[in-house]
């Protein structure tokens, strides 16, 4: 067993994190999104 390259696992993590933020960042889109809907609603009544 060759010990792992400590800069691979940084990018392996780096793109790990980045995922998670996009995912999370997806999500209030979403419900933004939603939101607006909401009140394009509301006005319309």
């Amino acid at each position: 067993m060759k010990p792992k390259d400590p800069h691979t696992d940084r990018i392996g993590l780096n793109i790990f994190v980045i995922q998670s933020y996009l995912t999370e960042i997806f999500y209030a889109l979403q419900r933004v999104g939603t939101l607006l809907d909401e009140i394009e609603k509301l006005k319309g009544e």
